[in-house]
Order: C-alpha cells, then structure tokens, then sequence
C-alpha cells in the first residue's frame, strides 16, 4: 500500500506544479563585438596594396595606414624633399557594420584634388591620416573634394571612436588581442584559398613593449597586406565583461636570421611591431 500511496500523490503533484520545461541554449554570440568586423579596409595605391582603418573626431573622418602602404620610403631624397606617393589616385574598399550586409563601401581618392594638406605624415613614426569627410549636423559627412563614394553599404562607413582607444601606457602584456587586414600576399595564384576582397582576423597577444621606441610587440605574425591594419586589445572589465580598445596600427614583422655556413636567411619570426594610437592620435588632434 505504501508503494500505491507514493505513486497517488506523485501524480496529484505533477499537474499543480508543472513540468520542468527542458533548458535552452543560450543565444549565440561572436567573441568580439559584431560591428568590429566592419573595420578594416583594403587600400589599393599603384602597385601598393595594405591595410587601414577610419577614424572619427568631433569634426572629421580620417583614414588611418601605415606610411610605407602610401608612399615610396626606399628612395634616398634629400632632408628638404618628402617622399613621393605611390599614385596619384587610391582605391579603398571595407564592409558595413552589419555583418548581414554585403554590400561594400569602395571609395577612390584623386590625392591631387584632395590636397597635400589632408595627407598628414608622422615624421617619426610610421602612421599616416588622410582627412576624408567633414562632419556636419546629425552627424553626416561632407566628402572633401576629390573623394568619391563609388558604392556604399546602408549604414556606410564605420569609423573607429576616440573613446574605444587605448594609449600606449595604457595597454597590458598578455592581454588578447586581434589584428585585422589584407594579407593579400598569402596563398598562390593557382590555388587562391583566400578571398582577397574580404579581411582575415589574426589573434594573439601583447607579447611586450619596447619603452625606448615607444612600440608595441605582438605575439601575432603579419605578413605583406597587413601593414597599416588595425589592433584590438581584449580587456577583462569585470568578472563576466570584456572590453574592446583599439590599440595601434600594424607595422612590420619581426625578422630572426637562420645563419648557414655560407648564406643566412632571413624568416618571419611570428612577432609583430605595432605602431600606438598615441601618434595617430597626434595627427588628427
């Protein structure tokens, strides 16, 4: 009778309390915010291809690259005499900041109508603006003579904010972080694995920082396309946030020279040399 008892009130029970309903899966999330896809741009300048990104002040919109994706640097001048750009015109592609959105934004550059003025050169590190837009109310921009809009996304261009940046003294060794760009010299013609219209994601860490060059060093290999792209350092905020600061602008690699008995090579060494938002920072304010 016992036995009947339990199994009587076990079914009384079920209808006044319910069923448990069975747990659901938690919705799916990127590891990093989904509008950082958004960016990396593709600059194409003669026979120069790399990497950049755009950033917006209170008054403007600038592009942000390596100097060397620009401008011939090899060529001995003379101290009074700048270098030469590359070409005259330059081809700009990047992505919205929805991901669901295919569309491109590509906009060229005619550097001869937009002006010297407008293509600022640090003069000790290797970073470059180029002044696009203007800003004008409600926060729309106004293209400075001699950039084209050729197609545009609905959302149009993402511009990285003045308070998502971390400075140099602000930025932690062994933090994550993910490096974005154009690696376009990976993979072979006969066999193209990669989409070269569409940028590649590297993550790694800060490895350290060299106090004497005021640079950063990354535990994350770049190869040619790279240069000018953009760095995001991963913070833990809290114990359940993190935070997304963009940190600096690719530069080099780090080279380790394989000596033989009768040549040396000279090889990737998986490190990476970021120039920090501070100089950037220094062209644009």
């Amino acid at each position: 009778m016992k036995s009947v008892y339990v199994l009587a009130a076990a079914t009384l029970l079920a209808p006044l309390f319910g069923q448990t309903p069975p747990p659901q899966n938690p919705p799916i999330q990127r590891a990093l915010p989904d509008d950082n896809l958004g960016y990396p741009a593709s600059i194409t300048i003669g026979h120069s291809i790399g990497s950049g990104f755009y950033l917006n002040t209170a008054t403007a919109t600038y592009l942000v690259t390596a100097t060397h994706v620009l401008f011939h640097l090899t060529t001995p001048r003379p101290n009074n005499i700048p270098p030469q750009l590359f070409a005259r015109v330059l081809d700009i592609l990047s992505y919205s900041r929805d991901p669901a959105d295919r569309t491109p934004n590509r906009i060229t550059v005619d550097t001869t109508l937009l002006g010297a003025a407008n293509i600022i050169r640090h003069q000790t590190m290797d970073v470059t603006v180029v002044r696009m837009f203007t800003h004008t109310g409600e926060n729309r921009l106004t293209a400075l003579p001699g950039v084209t809009i050729r197609e545009s996304s609905a959302a149009g261009i993402l511009g990285v904010a003045l308070d998502t940046i971390s400075r140099f003294n602000e930025v932690l060794i062994g933090n994550e972080v993910i490096l974005f760009g154009y690696p376009v010299s990976l993979g072979l013609q006969t066999m193209p694995q990669i989409d070269q219209q569409h940028p590649l994601l590297r993550k790694g860490i800060v490895a350290g920082v060299n106090l004497a060059l005021h640079s950063i060093i990354l535990d994350c290999p770049v190869y040619p396309g790279n240069s000018g792209g953009p760095v995001i350092e991963i913070d833990q905020a809290g114990p359940f946030a993190r935070r997304y600061r963009m940190i600096g602008v690719v530069d080099q690699y780090v080279p380790y020279a394989d000596g033989g008995r009768s040549f040396t090579i000279m090889a990737n060494s998986g490190y990476s040399v970021i120039v920090p938002m501070d100089f950037v920072l220094e062209l644009v304010n």
